[in-house]
């Protein structure tokens, strides 16, 4: 009796290990795939496991990425509150995890694009707060120091209407500044140099300091690196207008 028991408590234990792998595997699969494969990829995986903290955070970054291609606004609304629900379930089972708070600070980011002036500076302060977790858990993660550069940036060039709804929102402005944009990017592009978006960004920055040396090295590291998606084109295009190619 004592034998069966534990031959099934073995059977048991050996197909939520091969669960697990099954989930581990579809998330690296995934990583590799264009946005709406990745999705499909990485929502069947959920059906074994719907609610392990990493995979609801790659469910959340990939409805993100898909919230990028859809051509209908309704379609990326969708893809993006969908993205944020996913995201505060993933920091919810997993408030250690880092790829959870990216997912966030991501989701975060897209939800600007569909509320008002006031509800942007609300998320703008999320964005900021979950990039930094991020990095405090994972300083590795290249693509949090891209989104603290971006919102360095954009605070430290902000427009006068939306420093009247930060200041609502913030009471004083936090502090934000080019340097610390430039910073935040150069580890962006150090951890992930052959993607075009960090060198873009830092291109950006260097510009608006004037430092023109620095921005078309940026430039030219932007032209020379191959585009994965239609952001990436434009900023192809923009580079070699930058550095005076046809």
């Amino acid at each position: 009796m004592k034998k069966t028991v534990f031959l099934a408590l073995l059977s048991l234990l050996s197909a939520a290990t091969l669960r697990a792998d099954a989930v581990t595997d579809a998330i690296a699969r995934a990583a590799e795939q264009a946005p709406r494969e990745a999705l499909a990829t990485l929502e069947a995986a959920a059906k074994a496991a719907p609610g392990r903290a990493d995979l609801l955070a790659e469910r959340s970054i990939a409805w993100s990425d898909c919230a990028d291609i859809e051509a209908k606004k309704g379609a990326r609304k969708e893809a993006a509150t969908r993205a944020m629900e996913l995201a505060q379930k993933a920091v919810a089972a997993g408030p250690r995890l880092a790829r959870a708070h990216l997912a966030l600070a991501v989701a975060c980011g897209k939800m600007t694009d569909h509320v008002d002036n006031s509800t942007k500076m609300t998320l703008s302060r999320q964005i900021r707060e979950e990039a930094l977790r991020t990095v405090e858990l994972d300083p590795r993660e290249a693509l949090a120091y891209e989104i603290l550069g971006r919102w360095e940036y954009g605070f430290a060039t902000l427009n006068p209407l939306l420093k009247a709804a930060a200041r609502m929102v913030y009471g004083e402005l936090p502090p934000a500044s080019l340097e610390n944009a430039a910073g935040y990017l150069e580890k962006a592009v150090k951890l992930n140099p052959d993607a075009i978006s960090p060198n873009y960004q830092l291109a950006l920055v260097y510009k608006a300091m004037g430092e023109k040396a620095k921005a078309l090295r940026q430039w030219k590291a932007v032209a020379a690196l191959p585009a994965t998606d239609a952001e990436d084109e434009a900023a192809r295009k923009e580079a070699a207008r930058a550095i005076g190619k046809p």
